[in-house]
């Protein structure tokens, strides 16, 4: 990875997109947080509560899915998972700008991440390396504004469709 100082201009779109992706993310993680609100019947405080307790968002995202397949109207369902999987596919890109080393190369057109990447035996790789395209940002950014608009318009469509016992209790 042969990395030198890019123009200014292209450091400060970088930088510019870097923190709208950044501050888009957690604008959709506070919609998911409201998907909260009606699955555990609180208001908006203890669902921020309940969410900022959970550390990663796998674990967050696992707490939606089994209240959504529990308490949630059936013809829900379908819609969670793929709101929650578009989420998951977001998150990998998202995840690396925040927390990964990186920097744009001498061609300013890629950029380069190191970071530590664990496998499946949780062995982990620290330097794997992981290169974009600058472009990618704004696609990005688009991306993550795409499912904000979805996780909001499912919130929506949430909050009559919450039953208050488990569906198993309703199945009885």
């Amino acid at each position: 990875m042969k990395l030198v100082e890019a123009s200014n201009s292209n450091l400060d779109n970088f930088h510019l997109l870097t923190g709208k992706v950044i501050r888009g993310w957690a604008k959709l993680e506070l919609y998911l947080s409201a998907w909260l609100i009606d699955l555990l019947g609180v208001d908006e405080l203890r669902s921020r509560i309940v969410w900022d307790s959970y550390g990663d968002l796998r674990s967050k995202l696992k707490i939606l899915k089994v209240l959504i397949r529990n308490f949630a109207d059936e013809n829900l369902w379908e819609e969670a998972k793929e709101i929650v999987l578009n989420v998951e596919n977001v998150a990998e890109n998202r995840y690396i700008l925040p927390h990964a080393f990186g920097d744009v190369d001498e061609s300013e057109r890629k950029m380069t991440f190191v970071s530590e990447r664990a496998d499946g035996d949780f062995v982990i790789n620290f330097l794997e390396e992981k290169a974009v395209d600058t472009t990618v940002l704004k696609n990005w950014l688009d991306h993550i504004g795409e499912c904000q608009d979805r996780v909001a318009v499912f919130g929506q469509k949430l909050g009559g469709s919450v039953h208050q016992r488990s569906l198993m209790q309703r199945r009885q």
